[in-house]
């Protein structure tokens, strides 16, 4: 019998060995796959919690939240910061209940949470989803934020215009939201920008950052702008008489004086509240330092009219109680460096009327506000109105963090608005004949103006920063 060497033996061992090698390998590849694809499949759906989130975040905003109620969140420290990483951010969105981060309707095992913050001058929702097997684990997957910028509900008219020949200046941080219609040159420069239109009769220039992000037009006729902005003609009626006649500001301011007591010169050097209502100027111990009459205005009957040939407050506070009209012959000087307040109450509105020598100086310090937009009859709560082409400027200097609800009707007066400090904020329009507006050179968020309405000069509109949210500009 031949005898055998045993090589069939190990071949087969070899490829045996081998079967098994790839079998184990298979097995491990396997395994990873359906571990890769079980991490796809939970990063997708923490992705699509995100999602629905952020659609659920905007139902629950839609006409419910508007900028001004996300700016008192900011102040409450109710907002999501996106500095952090995406673990970071969501951490916000979990903690501390609900104070900054509410629930976006997902079910269990998908978790989902949305919350608003604010970047720059834009408002946004901010929404995150993840995967959480049961409410002791921590999370398998975090989606990245999804980020939705909200637009005000209603159309934003032009936030200013300039109705006289002289260039319009626009620098240093100043962010327009709204068009602007000019019946000369525009200027916008170091890092200013204009999120509307920018409707022109001379050049529109741009430099050193200076942006428009709507359409330009330019050199467009005076029979154009005037078209576009009927209220820079001298014969424009926008006005009501007392006997309810549509006149020029001139001839309705004409009319609402004549009955009136004249009061002359007042003026407090003190730290006082001082009140404006139905009875006249009140110091805080109650004496009447300017009386008051009544006659119609804007449609209204008995309101009450206080007549002054100056004015002058700079420290303390200016409380308004009624719908109340103070008419200034020559000037009107309101705080100083060290802040000022104009408190406005919710039933009451301030006008301001300027006569044709008047010149009006505001100077509102860091942190003042005049805390809202609109009485409660819709109409706009401070305005200023000035009378004919003086040559006094209407100057208005905005503090640090300061915001004020203001329109302004000048067509044909020099007004310079200025934020001093960053972070200043105005709701409302400017008309003005020639118009210079700077911001802070040191902050990007020198000043913003935010358009009043479709009237420009505050024929009932809205403040935008009062608007409910309306509308999606974008979807990140």
């Amino acid at each position: 019998m031949k005898k055998e060497s045993g090589a069939a033996l190990i071949v087969v061992l070899s490829l045996l060995t081998i079967s098994l090698m790839v079998g184990l390998s298979s097995m491990q590849s396997s395994q990873i796959d359906e571990r890769l694809a079980g991490n796809y499949k939970a990063a997708a759906e923490a992705q699509m919690g995100a999602e629905k989130a952020a659609a659920f975040g905007w139902k629950e905003t839609k006409g419910k939240e508007s900028p001004n109620s996300l700016e008192k969140m900011k102040d409450q420290e109710k907002l999501v910061s996106l500095s952090e990483e995406p673990e970071g951010v969501w951490g916000q969105l979990t903690g501390n209940s609900d104070k900054v981060g509410k629930d976006g309707g997902c079910k269990s095992p998908v978790a989902c949470r949305y919350g608003y913050s604010i970047i720059g001058s834009d408002y946004y929702i901010v929404a995150m989803g993840a995967i959480i097997p049961d409410s002791e684990s921590s999370p398998i997957a975090i989606s990245q934020p999804v980020r939705v910028r909200l637009k005000s509900k209603g159309e934003i008219g032009p936030a200013i215009a300039s109705c006289g020949g002289d260039e319009l200046e626009i620098s240093d941080n100043v962010t327009i939201k709204g068009d602007v219609i000019a019946k000369g040159d525009v200027e916008i420069e170091e890092d200013s920008s204009v999120k509307g239109n920018v409707i022109a009769g001379g050049e529109v220039d741009l430099d050193d950052g200076g942006k428009v992000e709507g359409e330009i037009e330019e050199g467009l006729d005076k029979s154009d702008i005037l078209k576009k902005a009927p209220y820079c003609k001298k014969s424009f009626k926008g006005f009501e008489n007392s006997k309810g006649k549509k006149v020029t500001l001139k001839d309705a301011v004409k009319d609402l004086v004549k009955d009136v007591h004249y009061s002359g010169k007042v003026e407090s050097k003190d730290k006082e509240e001082w009140v404006l209502n139905s009875e006249g100027l009140k110091s805080d111990s109650g004496k009447v330092k300017a009386s008051v009459g009544s006659s119609k205005w804007d449609g209204e009957e008995d309101v009450p009219v206080v007549y002054l040939k100056e004015f002058k407050k700079e420290e303390g506070s200016l409380r308004v109680k009624d719908n109340v009209v103070l008419v200034v012959e020559e000037k009107l000087e309101l705080g100083d460096d060290e802040g000022f307040s104009l408190i406005i109450e919710p039933q009451a509105s301030l006008t301001v009327i300027v006569e044709k020598k008047g010149k009006v100086d505001l100077e509102f310090g860091a942190g003042t506000s005049t805390e809202r937009g609109l009485s409660s009859k819709g109409k706009p709560a401070f305005s200023i109105l000035a009378v004919g082409n003086g040559d006094d400027d209407i100057e208005i200097d905005i503090g640090k963090n300061t915001e004020l609800a203001l329109n302004i009707f000048a067509p044909f007066r020099e007004v310079d608005i200025e934020g001093e400090g960053g972070g200043s904020r105005l709701y409302g329009s400017i008309v003005a004949g020639e118009l210079e507006i700077e911001g802070d050179d040191d902050d990007k968020n020198g000043l913003v103006i935010e358009s009043g309405g479709e009237d420009p000069w505050g024929g009932g509109g809205s403040p935008a920063g009062d608007r409910s949210f309306g509308d999606i500009e974008g979807w990140q």
